[in-house]
Parts: structure tokens; sequence; C-alpha cells
């Protein structure tokens, strides 16, 4: 299919490497991170808040939790300049 691309993100690796760096993140720093809309950004950061990795601080704003335990992936689907969350792959 013409202007399809999967990428997959490690979430537990994502928090990870954003809580070395900062306490918290917001939305748009997620997108220009990972390179998706800020609509696809705030799916990755409810995935986190939902995970336990995140919590909402304001409305573009999370807070990042100290290190966890678990993995999970996240895939998302980007059709040419659209970008959509596909669906949550669990091990």
């Amino acid at each position: 299919m013409e202007g399809l691309i999967r990428v997959t993100i490690d979430l537990e690796q994502l928090a990870a490497e954003l809580y070395k760096a900062k306490r918290y993140v917001t939305v748009s720093e997620i997108a220009r991170r990972l390179g998706v809309s800020e609509k696809t950004a705030g799916k990755v950061l409810a995935r986190l808040e939902s995970l336990g990795y995140a919590r909402r601080y304001s409305y573009r704003a999370y807070e990042l939790l100290p290190p966890w335990q678990g993995s999970d992936e996240y895939t998302l689907i980007a059709v040419k300049e659209r970008t959509a969350h596909t669906r949550v792959i669990n091990r």
C-alpha cells in the first residue's frame, strides 16, 4: 500500500528515556520527538498514563513517574500526512 508507514514504539523504553531527561512533558514535545501529529502524541501520552508510566498534569502536559516494570508496544500507522492510532499489542 503506497504511503503507508508502520512504526512500533516500546512504551517502557520511551518512558524511561523521557524520565531520565525531565519530569514533565507536553503533547507538542512528544509530537516533535516522535515525528507525529499532536493528536497521535496525545494518544501515546494517554497510553503511557493508562500503563502507569505518566500522570496527567494539565490539559497538555504529563508528569512522568519513577521507574516501573512491564512492557507494552504501541503501533502507529502513518498514512500519507495523517497518522492514526491502530492498536496496542500486548505480549
